[in-house]
């Protein structure tokens, strides 16, 4: 179970920093649009996450083809396979509502989390923030202050959570902190993950807040 302090609004990051609450409208508007990549793009980003659970919940309010519902109903463990999440988008898709072949691994590879390099994980956002969050009308702008304390809100995700406990750090919500207590823990952590949002260029930090940047 991971904490979250409504009262104060905490935004929750994904293992790439986009806004979750996000994210979700932005899969299910893709799907709603019929727009597969983007649509496929977004529920990965949830699922290898960690929100396998919040993946499955959502589609399954977009179901309304019975063999599609009937699939739903029949794999009560699909938020935890890779490839049935997929394919559960994929049918979603699918204007003819007849349902599909499984998706095969090489399908849904290219969405797996990229493997992080010493000193080289900031370059990540670049290459795999690839859309523009799809953000609901009338709410909270998401600005470069919102990564003030990215670390924090990342360590909703499980992904994060786990990279943070590797290197022995501590996340205290009353003071919306993550710390390490060890130096050398801390540096190693950031030598590894630090994703330095603050710097990285204009595109990325549009693709996470979803309008042209804003001052």
């Amino acid at each position: 179970m991971f904490y979250k302090d409504n009262t104060h609004n905490t935004m929750v990051f994904t293992r790439y920093l986009y806004n979750k609450e996000q994210v979700e409208f932005s899969m299910l508007t893709a799907i709603r649009e019929g727009k597969r990549e983007e649509a496929l793009f977004w529920a990965y980003e949830l699922y290898h996450s960690g929100f396998t659970t919040e993946v499955s919940a959502l589609a399954a309010e977009e179901v309304t083809c019975p063999k599609l519902r009937a699939y739903f109903e029949n794999h009560p463990d699909l938020e935890s396979d890779v490839l049935i999440v997929g394919t559960i988008i994929e049918n979603l898709l699918n204007k003819n509502k007849k349902l599909r072949i499984k998706l095969k691994m090489e399908d849904v590879a290219k969405y797996k989390t990229k493997p992080v390099i010493e000193l080289k994980s900031c370059k990540i956002p670049k290459r795999e923030c690839r859309y523009k969050l799809r953000t609901k009308p009338g709410s909270q702008p998401i600005t470069i202050a919102s990564y003030d304390n990215w670390l924090y809100e990342a360590s909703f995700s499980p992904i994060w959570q786990k990279r943070i406990e590797k290197y022995g750090g501590l996340i205290c919500h009353e003071s919306k902190t993550v710390t390490f207590g060890d130096e050398t823990n801390e540096e190693q952590f950031y030598n590894w993950h630090n994703f330095e949002p603050d710097e990285q260029p204009l595109s990325v930090q549009e693709n996470w807040f979803g309008t042209t940047k804003t001052i």
